[in-house]
């Protein structure tokens, strides 16, 4: 059996020590004071977490992107304390300041929420939103200059405000156009669509105004209004430029063709679809949306026939739609929710030669009723478009609106072969069905004092609509 072999512990050998001190101290600091820093930072990031939510601002809030930039502008990074060159692809986010100098202009997109045209010799800073307001999502103050904002489809559910020395204008959604002469306290709030609550920033305790399309809340600090103004025609001619950031790219309007193909078996015929309105004269837009609750495709337009003898509309190009297999076109409207509406509007189904058949629908309501107009046409005839026409002597008092519309479809005659019909299953059922006789032709007293300037706007004028075959042309 082997022996265990032990051996005597060694002595202890002395510390070394590094100048004269022992390093255990100075590697525990080092360690306290890398902890003390990640506390620190750790403290600091959740406190501005806190603090931002609280302020109804996400902590990672995105910034607006800068889409296009002319002249000389810049933006303070917050963040850095270090001015930056306003260029596009730029951000401009939650505490900085957008400065823009003499003929300098800039046009900001929040995704599909919102988008800002900045004008020359501007200040505005996006500022958190005040605790007692949690549920907004985009607050800004203007020091000094105009901007325009519109807000899109995305910006459901938000809230937007704007602040001004003279000022302060609230709005779930809209066009909006704000101008602040600085601390001299002017301030000009226009609105061009939706709906504005408006208040003295001098005076908190005052009851805000509301303000609604082409009305003008004009303030100077210590004289607050006491309702809202009509527009003036130079306002509206100024004004109109918002209309400007509504304008769609390849991609959208490629999106739009795509989900107007649910909207009604009119569409099976349907190669090209757009709006028109005599150019700074007036104002259409249409969109192609899904209601989330059923899934329906649905058609708004929105319209602003203001000057005297605007004409304004929505087009849609046919191919092979040969009108003696169908007896009635037939389609189920609302107004908008929100939004005004007009007393009539026209529909009109034309071909090569003019004008087919032209009918009017009345007073369309805040809940769906269905439309029917009856086509009557015994030979073969091919189609070639059909307009949906705003007039300003017919819209009645509401001069800007915007009205919804599902389910177009063509009703094949009983002698014709069967056509598939679009009705969404989900959809809920109008509540009344309207017969609507036929109109005559637009009469040449109806039309613009020049309807050769009744062409469209560039990004739709692909579709091979012009002068000639707008509905001024009837």
């Amino acid at each position: 059996m082997k022996r265990l072999k032990i051996e005597k512990p060694k002595p202890a050998e002395p510390e070394k020590k590094l100048g004269g001190v022992s390093p255990q101290p100075i590697v525990f600091g080092l360690i306290a004071i890398f902890l003390l820093t990640i506390i620190f930072w750790g403290a600091a990031k959740l406190f501005f977490f806190t603090r931002s939510a609280a302020r109804g601002v996400p902590a990672e809030m995105p910034g607006l992107e800068i889409a296009a930039a002319s002249g000389e502008a810049q933006v303070l990074d917050s963040r850095n304390a270090v001015w930056l060159p306003a260029e596009r692809g730029a951000q401009f986010k939650v505490g900085d300041l957008f400065k823009s100098g003499k003929g300098s202009e800039a046009d900001l997109i929040l995704g599909d929420k919102i988008r800002l045209r900045i004008k020359q010799n501007s200040e505005i800073s996006w500022v958190p939103c005040p605790r007692h307001n949690p549920e907004s999502t985009l607050c800004f103050k203007l020091n000094k200059g105009k901007i325009l904002a519109a807000t899109q489809r995305g910006f459901s559910g938000g809230k937007l405000s704007v602040e001004t020395p003279g000022c302060s204008m609230t709005a779930h959604s809209g066009y909006f156009i704000m101008e602040s002469d600085g601390q001299a306290g002017r301030s000009v709030l226009g609105v061009m669509r939706g709906q504005a609550a408006v208040s003295d920033p001098s005076n908190p305790q005052t009851a805000p105004l509301g303000a609604g399309a082409l009305q003008v809340v004009d303030s100077i600090k210590g004289n607050f209004p006491e309702s809202p103004r009509a527009l003036t025609r130079d306002e509206w001619e100024s004004f109109s430029e918002i209309y400007e950031l509504t304008e769609k790219s390849a991609a959208e309007e490629a999106d739009q063709l795509s989900l107007s193909r649910g909207a009604g078996s009119l569409f099976e015929f349907v190669i090209d679809h757009g709006s028109f309105f005599t150019p700074d004269f007036g104002f259409a837009r249409r969109d192609f949306f899904k209601d989330p609750s059923s899934e329906t495709p649905f058609l708004e337009i929105e319209y602003d026939v203001f000057p005297t003898g605007s004409l304004a509309g929505m087009y849609l190009k046919t191919r092979d739609l040969d009108l003696a297999q169908f007896s009635h076109l037939e389609f189920e409207m609302r107004q908008s929710p929100e939004e005004r509406a007009p007393q009539a509007m026209r529909i009109e189904v034309k071909s090569k030669t003019g004008v087919l058949r032209a009918f009017a629908a009345k007073l369309p309501r805040q809940n769906w009723a269905k439309f029917s107009f009856p086509l009557q046409v015994k030979k073969s005839t091919l189609a070639t478009e059909v307009t949906i026409v705003f007039q300003y002597e017919r819209v009645g008092e509401f001069k800007k609106g915007a009205v919804q519309l599902r389910n177009i479809n063509l009703i094949r005659a009983p002698d014709s072969s069967t056509v598939p019909v679009q009705n969404a299953a989900n959809a809920p059922s109008a509540q009344e069905t309207k017969e609507v006789l036929p109109l005559a032709p637009l009469s040449r007293s109806e039309m613009p004092k020049d309807p050769t300037e009744a062409v469209l706007p560039a990004q739709v004028q692909t579709g091979g609509h012009d002068a000639a075959e707008t509905p001024a042309a009837g």
